[in-house]
């Protein structure tokens, strides 16, 4: 089965770097292009927006698990900052910032980091804080034991 994609998600980042990391089969395509194929299976809705489906997130983080981004280094918290975000932002995040790094909290930028980073550095590490969204995402790689503090 080949993935068709937008041309336009060829120039984000994280795409590319999932697709080859994942080996995922994919295929751009042009807008207004008409793409000719045998067979064409279209996902269907499956849960509605602010819930999961825990058979397909047990079955990416399986996946995401294979690619060993799990090493053998202590754990440590991190802290993933908003603060180079263009928008949803904490007012007052620089004073949390110096609050976790008092507490020995690593303050994490993704925007600074390849998806392959992103993962590595999620995976080992034993606490994530972050305001709510896609940035918490990445816990699908932390170890079950590890905890999630949400803002």
């Amino acid at each position: 089965m080949i993935l068709l994609l937008p041309e336009e998600y060829r120039a984000i980042p994280f795409i590319r770097e999932s697709l080859e990391c994942l080996q995922i089969e994919h295929f751009w395509v042009k807008k207004l292009k008409p793409v000719k194929v045998k067979e064409l299976v279209l996902p269907a809705f499956i849960r509605p927006r602010g819930t999961c489906n825990p058979k397909l997130i047990e079955i990416l983080s399986n996946k995401l698990h294979q690619l060993q981004f799990i090493v053998d280094l202590p754990k440590k918290p991190i802290y993933v900052s908003r603060q180079k975000a263009g928008k949803r932002k904490i007012s007052n995040e620089q004073d949390v910032i110096e609050l976790m790094e008092k507490f020995g909290i690593e303050v994490l930028f993704l925007e600074d980091h390849s998806w392959a980073e992103q993962m590595r550095i999620v995976a080992n590490s034993n606490v994530l804080i972050g305001l709510h969204g896609a940035g918490l995402s990445n816990m699908i790689v932390m170890p079950n034991e590890s905890k999630i503090l949400e803002i």
